[in-house]
């Protein structure tokens, strides 16, 4: 299923079923992370939307620097509606995978909870999602792990692997090693990724 408008489905994946797969823990460890400027730069889909990465400066013993093993994506529909995410590139078997996580959503409590803060925000908790990258020259495609695939396969037992349930959102509660050995195994799967969402991006000028 392809989408004009990530923002939307990211930013309400816990309020509307999606076709992703949702994760509590990452898919990637530290370890799996390197320094690249695989990303880095605008990217434009093929109707007004544009994501843009770029790596993030962070602090550390009273200095900051520039992580190069991390994206930061902001993603702009030309309406108005922005979103950030925290993007990690990773490769396990020679295949590219990218880990996307949900910035700048304010839930916390007590004295330093925002006043201002909406009451649907403090029903959604950010998740992790995987997807699969292939990349050329000036393009990259991006393919979602389809979520339906993965409940077929766990309803008829082809596929074990911690979760929960409830009746309309299948979250995975697996720790990282466990993930990865799920995506690594089905990366070839063209049924895993059937009715998952795909974008193509193409290198803005």
């Amino acid at each position: 299923m392809k989408t004009r408008n990530l923002v939307i489905i990211f930013a309400v994946a816990f309020l509307f079923p999606g076709c992703v797969i949702w994760s509590f823990y990452p898919f990637y460890s530290e370890n799996d992370l390197f320094k690249n400027e695989i990303l880095t730069g605008t990217w434009q889909e093929d109707d007004s939307t544009q994501w843009k990465f770029q790596h993030p400066e962070i602090q550390k013993d009273g200095q900051k620097f520039i992580d190069s093993t991390s994206y930061i994506l902001s993603l702009n529909n030309g309406r108005g509606d922005e979103s950030e995410f925290s993007v990690h590139l990773f490769k396990l078997k020679d295949t590219y995978f990218l880990d996307f996580y949900l910035e700048n959503l304010d839930t916390s409590c007590g004295e330093n909870r925002d006043k201002d803060i909406e009451l649907w925000s403090l029903h959604v908790m950010p998740v992790h999602t995987i997807a699969k990258l292939t990349i050329e020259k000036d393009k990259l495609k991006i393919k979602w792990f389809d979520k339906g695939w993965l409940e077929d396969a766990i309803k008829e037992k082809q596929i074990k692997i911690s979760h929960e349930n409830d009746g309309n959102n299948l979250l995975l509660t697996a720790k990282t090693k466990e993930l990865q050995k799920l995506i690594v195994k089905h990366s070839g799967d063209t049924l895993a990724f059937q009715k998952g969402i795909e974008v193509t991006l193409i290198k803005a000028n």
